[in-house]
């Protein structure tokens, strides 16, 4: 395993020197994970690749794919959990211009895949387009959230996709109708390994300022009443099953405020496991099991993560 580290060390250094130079490429090695994501838990990665451009993207992830080194793409980290013992490869970041936001068409936005969902409903606020704002207060980035299909109150991003600019596994890059990409219910065609999102174009729809603004403050009212805002954890961990409430099902069951360590079933909304300070993923897994359990033995349901357990 030592030497595998010091391969994969090597390789990486060999592209940072590649890259010497170029502004925005950054290289680091050995970081914590735990400081690139909402829950704070995790252990090091090998190495982590910030990439200021589709083309610096293409070469180091061709590069990684000629060595064999694994890779993942990170966005903020949102909705992850990474083991205590770390990432043994190497985690890309998209940076410069993969997350930057601009305004191609009347009522459409083009977002990087490396671009927070707070700065799209910030631009969509600024140019008065509407449609975006229930995305306030998802702390992801557009690739992220399109492989999930994120949303919240009744709204999902893919409703907003015309079309996705997409890496295949081939190496090749190509637009991909929103159509085409199979949004369902916290799921798409882009999180089965096929693609690696690149940027997203966004249909909204012409409005006022101030109905956008209102619009984002109705949204951020429900959120910092029904939800954990401000305590360290990674939305909501399991999927509602068809017609109900994995958060329902659990208050049911007085599962709310279940700890493992630091590690607690949120007593504000019990679809959230919150990190009370020095939470293990081990801890936080261990409470995901003990939950999806109890209701499996009470209600013959079994709850599908919601969150990536890498």
């Amino acid at each position: 395993m030592e030497d595998r580290h010091v391969f994969v060390c090597e390789s990486v250094k060999t592209l940072e020197n590649r890259f010497l130079g170029i502004d925005g490429f950054q290289v680091t090695y050995n970081s914590l994970l735990r400081n690139f994501t909402t829950w704070k838990i995790g252990g090091p990665v090998w190495a982590m690749i910030w990439v200021p451009d589709i083309t610096s993207f293409m070469i180091t992830t061709a590069a990684l794919d000629e060595t064999g080194i694994p890779w993942r793409i990170l966005g903020k980290g949102s909705n992850v959990l990474f083991p205590d013992t770390g990432y043994q490869g190497v985690i890309v970041r998209l940076a410069g211009e993969c997350a930057l936001v601009r305004r191609p068409k009347t009522t459409l936005l083009e977002a990087g895949g490396g671009t927070t969902l707070a700065r799209v409903v910030s631009v969509s606020l600024q140019e008065s387009l509407s449609g975006g704002e229930f995305l306030v207060g998802i702390p992801g980035t557009v690739g992220g959230a399109l492989m999930v299909n994120a949303g919240c109150f009744g709204r999902e991003i893919g409703d907003l996709v015309e079309s996705v600019l997409v890496r295949d596994r081939k190496g090749k890059i190509h637009w991909l109708e929103g159509e085409h990409a199979g949004f369902c219910y916290r799921n798409s065609f882009l999180r089965d390994g096929r693609f690696s999102v690149m940027k997203a174009r966004f249909r909204f729809t012409a409005s006022s300022a101030d109905r956008v603004r209102e619009r984002i403050r109705k949204f951020n009212r429900i959120r910092k009443l029904t939800q954990p805002v401000g305590e360290h954890s990674a939305g909501c961990v399991f999927k509602n099953p068809e017609k109900e409430f994995a958060a329902k099902i659990i208050d049911s069951l007085g599962l709310k405020g279940l700890r493992s360590g630091d590690a607690q079933v949120s007593p504000k909304h019990s679809n959230f496991i919150i990190n009370r300070g020095t939470a293990t993923a081990r801890q936080v897994q261990f409470l995901m099991e003990w939950v999806r359990s109890e209701v499996y033995r009470s209600r013959k349901l079994l709850l599908e993560n919601e969150i990536e357990v890498w």
